[in-house]
Order: structure tokens, then sequence, then C-alpha cells
């Protein structure tokens, strides 16, 4: 029981961290919401859902909004690199 609150706690740290650095990348290089969809290949809506951390975005979408922010995956997640 300790174990999955501890999981469920980190993946909520985790979650916010991505959402925040997206957020904050994005707005650091002037794009709007739609904007950095169109560059991703994502709709608008799940830029807007990864940002407000009711969604991760998988492996394959972290690298291409990675790529399009221009920051590495560990930058995103918030890992110290």
């Amino acid at each position: 029981y300790t174990r999955c609150l501890y999981f469920f706690k980190k993946r909520g740290v985790i979650t916010m961290n991505i959402a925040e650095n997206i957020k904050t990348k994005r707005i650091a290089k002037s794009f709007t919401q739609l904007e950095l969809a169109n560059l991703v290949g994502v709709s608008q809506v799940a830029i807007a859902k990864f940002e407000n951390g009711s969604k991760i975005p998988n492996l394959v979408t972290g690298y291409h909004i990675a790529k399009a922010l221009e920051c590495s995956l560990d930058e995103l997640v918030g890992k110290e690199v």
C-alpha cells in the first residue's frame, strides 16, 4: 500500500514538472498552443491537457515536444542535466 502511494505521489510530481515545463518553455519560445501542436503533430487540445497535467505525453510525443522547444527530454521532465 505504501509503495503504491509513493508511486502515485511521484507520478504527480513528474506530471506537474512536465506540465509546467512544457508551458514555460512554450511561452519562452513565443509559441501558442496551436503553433506547438502543429509542430508536434497533435491537437491544440492535447497540448492544453499536457500543460494542465491531465495527460502525460508518450515518449514519441515527448520527443517531438522537446525537439520543437529545443530542449532535451530530461529538461522536459525536470531532471537536472
